[in-house]
């Protein structure tokens, strides 16, 4: 079953905040940043982390393992961004 966790609205916000890159502006739309980009992202987080697990602890091949570890420096990226632990 696939997931989708960004949406066009999350690219919406990040076009009208660098329209809009001010304190006030950020204040009166917190609300659309928690929606739209800190809620997916932790969903995100959430999915690879079991993906990982899954991938790391049920036999899968090494090559997959592999595979799933190159996407680690855009994990850590992604959580640094949102300030969630790794």
């Amino acid at each position: 079953m696939s997931s989708r966790h960004f949406t066009p609205a999350l690219f919406a916000f990040l076009r009208d905040l660098a329209q809009h890159n001010d304190r006030a502006w950020f204040q009166a739309n917190k609300q659309r940043y928690v929606d739209d980009v800190q809620e997916p992202a932790l969903a995100f987080i959430a999915t690879c982390r079991l993906t990982q697990r899954e991938v790391t602890s049920s036999g899968f091949s090494d090559a997959l393992a592999r595979r799933f570890r190159a996407a680690t420096p855009f994990m850590r990226f992604l959580c640094r961004a949102i300030d969630v632990e790794f």
